[in-house]
């Protein structure tokens, strides 16, 4: 991002997910430990003016965020947009990954995370 002229964007669901797995999860345990690493490289990203939350809640409102995942990379894909999905969540890559082969556009990826450690 920092080389070319991008940013990423972030629906604020979506980071309202990782919150909320957060406080859902036992400190310490895989989930809690991924959801704090993602938060902190979100807030990396941020601070370098490489990543823009889109309408940010004061709070994380509690939702159950792959419908909109999958709609909202749909919908870049089809407007043209090469479009980038990174995610650990499997069920949310197969599930993406077949909507996507669907479409018969080849502007996207997925990008398993491999969270530290």
């Amino acid at each position: 991002c920092g080389e070319g002229d991008y940013v990423i964007k972030l629906p604020s669901w979506q980071f309202d997910e990782i919150c909320n797995v957060k406080r859902k999860s036992d400190y310490g345990d895989k989930d809690s430990s991924s959801s704090r690493i993602a938060i902190n490289r979100n807030e990396s990203l941020q601070q370098k003016g490489l990543l823009k939350i889109d309408n940010v809640t004061l709070d994380a409102k509690s939702s159950y965020a792959d419908p909109l995942i999958i709609n909202g990379a749909i919908d870049a894909v089809k407007s043209g947009r090469m479009t980038t999905v990174v995610t650990n969540d499997q069920e949310l890559r197969i599930r993406l990954r077949q909507h996507l082969e669907n479409t018969n556009l080849e502007n996207w990826q997925l990008v398993e995370l491999q969270p530290d450690g």
